[in-house]
């Protein structure tokens, strides 16, 4: 009997269900503080969450690509000039990716982004920090065993950790709470720190009070 060979296997399948899944309950995680700030509606907070998103996608493809060039080039190594391509065309790709959708986060408004922004600029800043942290940390934990056991570390036991270490310090410097001028650079959604959103319930207490406050000044006045 003939049958049509199957390119997934069980644990494939189960990745490509839960995947998905996982994919839409944060999407619908990611919804719930957004909409909760008054004035975003749900069309600009989904278009929001896709622009960050994509944003993330090309600062993904760019360190794919950029960390094993740099790390030939520290390591002098020459992997071939076929790989190099393929890593120049991921890169290139990712910061088209980058570019294109940065330029696209400028025209979202403020009180649909204020989450989505929230979220991209705080993990972006985190995944800095934790990679400066961690190439410290290895290179001093490198160094002390080398100590302890008194045996020389390898020569090139500094590369890996000064890659990554360069890396986080650039993530870091590019969300750096930098104050706002007219330059274009600055309108950049890494540069420029999130606003909190502003809640419903309060902004409405607000609005209250401004208005009380209002009245009891012209009664002042009569």
């Amino acid at each position: 009997m003939f049958s049509v060979p199957s390119i997934f296997g069980e644990s494939e399948l189960l990745y490509a269900f839960f995947i998905p899944v996982l994919f839409m309950q944060a999407l619908a995680l990611a919804f719930i503080p957004s909409m909760l700030n008054s004035g975003a509606p749900a069309k600009e907070v989904g278009r929001a969450l896709y622009c960050y998103g994509m944003l993330a996608v090309g600062i993904l493809l760019m360190t794919v690509s950029g960390v094993p060039a740099l790390y030939s080039i520290i390591a002098n190594v020459n992997p071939g000039a076929t790989v190099y391509l393929g890593l120049l065309l991921v890169f290139a790709i990712g910061g088209l990716t980058f570019m294109v959708y940065e330029h696209a986060s400028w025209s979202l408004d403020e009180a649909s982004s204020a989450v989505p922004h929230a979220l991209y600029f705080y993990t972006i800043k985190f995944i800095g920090a934790l990679m400066v942290i961690a190439s410290v940390l290895w290179l001093a934990s490198t160094l002390l065993a080398a100590n302890l056991y008194g045996t020389l570390p390898a020569m090139d036991f500094w590369q890996t950790p000064i890659i990554f270490m360069i890396y986080g310090i650039l993530i870091s410097a590019c969300t750096s709470w930098t104050p706002p001028t007219k330059k274009s650079f600055q309108k950049s959604p890494m540069i420029r720190p999130p606003t909190a959103p502003v809640h419903p319930l309060n902004k409405a207490n607000t609005m209250i009070a401004t208005r009380q406050k209002g009245q009891f000044v012209a009664k002042k006045n009569k």
